[in-house]
């Protein structure tokens, strides 16, 4: 089943469509880029300078 993410702010829907939230196009997330989830701020939590600290 296909899983869809925001980039900007990670929301995640099973179904295509817009974020609720930034009004943009979710993508399409692949089976092999699920497993680096990415953080709410569409980064992955690495890259995350505020997530980081956490």
């Amino acid at each position: 089943m296909a899983k869809y993410i925001c980039e900007l702010c990670g929301y995640e829907s099973e179904e295509q469509g817009e974020c609720p939230t930034c009004e943009i196009a979710l993508e399409e997330v692949s089976e092999g880029e699920e497993e680096e989830k990415k953080c709410k701020h569409g980064l992955s939590k690495d890259d995350c300078e505020i997530c980081s600290e956490i």
